[in-house]
């Protein structure tokens, strides 16, 4: 483990801590009745977490699930343990998994993500939560039942999305090519050529299939009104 890692990642995460009454399960990620869901997918990079974070910021009254992650903390984007993701190592992670406490996990470029159960009790104090997710965690969402709003943010073009993440994970062009693999390229020109007419206009928005699209936010202008969008379309009813 690295001094990094071992400096901003705390003790061991017990699975007990995390864990939730069966006979409750059902209800605080079903139920219609308590805070309501914001899911917020989309490729690595495309700016989930900024948008999530400009959201949070704006109403107190809304709360965010924080995932597991086995990815060491970006520190100069200011991520904290338990607040940003927890920060675990992979032995626990997995001994996590077993212990069914997560809802659903994911294997991101060499890194593990898991949403725990618990963190849905934040729906019964709260006007809605906000979940950043990879499409295959929306998916599973939805699969189970829990009642959301979807919103996939959509980068404006392929170089777009490539150039972000160089700059988020500061890795050279060549090192973040060689993680991008050809599947998620693929998968990236299906997603475009699905919603050519957000991508060829000056639109930000559009809800096709019941899935809310959203350009990815450049400038404070640009996040300040993908904000306004999800907050209004998720939360003011």
């Amino acid at each position: 483990m690295s001094e990094r890692r071992e400096k901003y990642i705390h003790e061991f995460k017990a699975p007990q801590l995390f864990s939730v009454e069966h006979e409750r399960r059902e209800h605080l990620l079903t139920s219609p009745e308590l805070g309501k869901v914001a899911v917020i997918s989309g490729f690595v990079g495309v700016g989930k977490d900024t948008i999530a974070n400009s959201l949070l910021s704006s109403d107190g009254d809304i709360a965010r699930i924080v995932t597991f992650t086995t990815r060491e903390p970006r520190l100069l984007n200011g991520e904290v343990d338990g607040v940003s993701y927890h920060f675990v190592d992979p032995s626990n992670f997995q001994l996590l998994s077993y212990s069914d406490v997560l809802v659903e996990q994911t294997h991101i470029f060499g890194n593990f993500y898991g949403v725990p159960i618990s963190e849905f009790k934040k729906r019964e104090d709260s006007i809605g939560v906000v979940a950043c997710l990879t499409p295959d965690g929306a998916n599973t969402l939805n699969r189970i039942g829990v009642p959301n709003e979807r919103f996939v943010v959509v980068p404006g073009s392929w170089e777009e999305l490539v150039a972000r993440i160089i700059k988020r994970d500061r890795v050279s062009s060549d090192t973040m090519l060689q993680r991008l693999s050809i599947e998620m390229q693929e998968h990236f020109r299906d997603l475009m050529a699905s919603i050519t007419k957000l991508v060829d206009s000056d639109e930000i928005y559009l809800k096709e299939g019941g899935i809310h699209y959203v350009k990815s936010a450049t400038g404070m202008e640009g996040i300040q009104k993908a904000t306004q969008l999800i907050k209004y379309i998720a939360f003011s009813s």
